[in-house]
């Protein structure tokens, strides 16, 4: 079942509107351009290919616009200090570290070869 040319064209513009993107307001255009030059056409292999692409178009916007949140205002909470600064001291790095920075020294043995 195909939805009429002008309910896919509001569809797509809508969704357009609220794409997540620095690019949204170019998209929109864009799809408005593109409608206005298509609409003189005839051919109807053309036709049914840029209703394709509308379509999936369509299908691809709304996997992005159909996310948690409203009109892309989502929030993140991230974590007040994920990278602390680091030891100064040798002495303030934990146990295994600071071994693993200055091991101690080798025990030597008498024997020789």
């Amino acid at each position: 079942m195909s939805i009429p040319v002008p309910q896919l064209y509001r569809r797509i513009l809508k969704l357009a509107k609220v794409f997540p993107s620095k690019n949204r307001e170019s998209i929109y255009r864009e799809i408005q351009l593109q409608f206005h030059r298509d609409k003189t056409l005839t051919d109807p292999t053309a036709i049914a290919e840029r209703l394709s692409v509308a379509h999936r178009g369509v299908q691809q916007l709304s996997m992005y616009t159909n996310l948690q949140g409203v009109k892309g205002d989502w929030s993140v909470t991230l974590e007040q200090n994920p990278f602390p600064k680091p030891p100064e001291k040798v002495q303030d790095f934990p146990p295994l570290l600071r071994a693993a920075l200055h091991p101690p020294p080798a025990a030597s043995s008498s024997s020789s070869f």
